[in-house]
């Protein structure tokens, strides 16, 4: 790891209920009521408090984007979430590997897929999920779609999803909250 780098530990559970409140932009009875409805699992209780980690915050802030971006019921986008959460932190997880041997992000060294976004539809009654990646730089239009094979639901209404930019939203979130310093849109 190139100097600074603090390393993250994905399934830890070390980030209070606030604080994922707060990086995840939820209130905390939102989450308390998810969990309590078994709406989502995510966390650990310990003791009378509860903890979470990487992943679950990141699953939080799926859900807080398909209500506030994309404008979904809360409870629709608290059935939907754990999907998507998966998608999103299997991303997150491939987008921080790293060789062992340079000990740079395997990415960066195989030109890999970049800006990957999930995609949410629904085939009938059935939720169809996809992935799909572009080079941002370039504002090229998707380069590939895995996971549609019948992408019939795609001539339909879907939503996307940014993975990639939660993942990384967070982890600078992650820094802010470490340093003590405001979350980006809270005030100073």
């Amino acid at each position: 790891m190139s100097n600074g780098d603090t390393p993250i530990h994905f399934d830890l559970s070390n980030i209070t209920m606030s604080d994922a409140a707060r990086l995840a932009r939820m209130e905390e009875k939102t989450i308390r009521n998810w969990i309590a409805r078994e709406m989502l699992d995510i966390g650990q209780k310990v003791g009378p408090r509860w903890t979470f980690s990487f992943y679950d915050v990141l699953h939080l802030k799926v859900a807080s984007y398909l209500v506030s971006c994309a404008r979904m019921e809360p409870n629709i986008a608290a059935m939907i979430a754990p999907v998507v959460g998966k998608c999103v932190s299997d991303r997150a997880r491939q987008m921080s590997e790293r060789n062992p041997l340079t000990g740079r992000l395997r990415e960066q060294e195989t030109g890999g897929p970049h800006w990957q976004s999930v995609l949410i539809g629904f085939d009938g009654d059935r939720l169809a999920i996809a992935t799909t990646g572009s080079d941002p730089s370039r504002r090229d239009p998707p380069r590939y779609i895995e996971g549609a094979r019948d992408a019939n639901w795609l001539h339909r209404p879907y939503v996307t999803v940014p993975a990639d930019s939660l993942a990384v939203e967070l982890i600078f979130d992650l820094e802010r909250l470490r340093d003590g310093m405001p979350l980006d849109g809270e005030p100073e």
